[in-house]
């Protein structure tokens, strides 16, 4: 297993903004760090879940159908739409919320579904990933330590932006920094959901 080969290959990946880190932004945004753990906690069952049914095989079969991937991909796609109208609803409307509970925050299950109805992290784990592998050690085990390594990576991401976040919303007003995070978030997760449309 060439894990230095992996990390070197995952780093861009799991560094560049995606739907998990737009989550998780607001998230951190709207509930604190309390609020980036759901995110964190979602999108590694996400990716558990990629590495387990490429390990199993499954994977290999679903993506022979291309009505299947198809599917899945439109149901993420709307998916995603839904939860950025969320989050830009969310900063339109930010100044109006009276308690915390008003603001929807994402939970584990957007954060897995987001994660499991990628069809980039369906690729990652189907095609990219096995290269790291020797061919004596494909197996679910060897597929579940790379996911290991990619959630490592993923969290401390994660953590360290959501505290620089949080930080810089205690140096500037709150409100307006939730706003802008909320607003943007929600504009770069439509982005993100629509563009293997137009790209």
């Amino acid at each position: 297993m060439n894990i230095f080969g992996f990390i070197l290959t995952i780093l861009p990946i799991a560094l560049s903004p995606g739907a998990s880190f737009t989550l998780g932004m607001t998230n951190a945004m709207n509930r604190g760090i309390k609020g980036l753990f759901s995110i964190i906690i979602g999108t590694s069952l996400g990716i558990y879940t990629h590495a387990l049914l490429v390990g199993l095989g499954i994977t290999g079969i679903v993506i022979k159908y291309p009505f299947i991937i198809n599917t899945i991909q439109t149901i993420g796609t709307v998916y995603l739409i839904y939860l950025s109208y969320t989050l830009i609803k969310n900063g339109i409307y930010s100044e109006k919320k009276v308690t915390e509970k008003e603001t929807k925050t994402a939970t584990i299950k957007d954060a897995y579904i987001a994660n499991i109805m990628n069809i980039k992290a369906i690729i990652l784990y189907l095609t990219v990933a096995p290269n790291f592998l020797t061919s004596s050690c494909i197996n679910v085990s060897s597929f579940i330590t790379l996911a290991s390594i990619h959630i490592i990576i993923m969290t401390i991401w994660l953590l360290a932006f959501g505290y620089i976040i949080i930080f810089a919303a205690r140096k500037i007003n709150f409100s307006s920094v939730s706003r802008f995070i909320n607003i943007i978030g929600g504009v770069c997760l439509l982005y993100f959901s629509l563009s293997p449309y137009f790209l």
